[in-house]
């Protein structure tokens, strides 16, 4: 009877160990792939997590792409991100810009949008 307890007691202690968060990073979705044109157009140069509420991210781009594009990217960025926030801020530079501020933002508050600073 002492073995039935003690393999009762091993079972749900390993249960419960199990039901807690793991630090294994999320992986991408699969309806998260971004097309090797795009991808090779941006670097993240700083991705920040502010707990559970805020993750800002920043991003240098090699050319402008369209608002299209960014919206792509951006959606890439959030679904690789290592774990959820409620807001995602992600600011885009151009490569060889040298004007302070973002070219571009896209925000996810909880909804996606997209501004291009100079899109008239």
């Amino acid at each position: 009877m002492d073995n039935m307890k003690w393999i009762v007691a091993t079972c749900l202690s390993l249960l419960i160990l199990g039901c807690g968060e793991s630090d294994t990073p999320k992986k991408p979705s699969a309806s998260a792939i971004l097309s090797s044109e795009l991808s090779a157009v941006y670097t993240v140069t700083k991705d920040e997590y502010m707990g559970p509420i805020k993750r800002s991210v920043e991003v240098l781009l090699e050319k402008k792409i369209s608002d299209r594009q960014l919206a792509e990217v951006a959606i890439f960025i959030r679904s690789s991100a290592l774990r959820d926030t409620e807001r995602t801020f992600i600011g885009y530079y151009l490569k060889g810009v040298s004007e302070p501020g973002y070219w571009a933002t896209s925000h996810f508050n909880p909804e996606l949008k997209v501004d291009i600073k100079d899109a008239r």
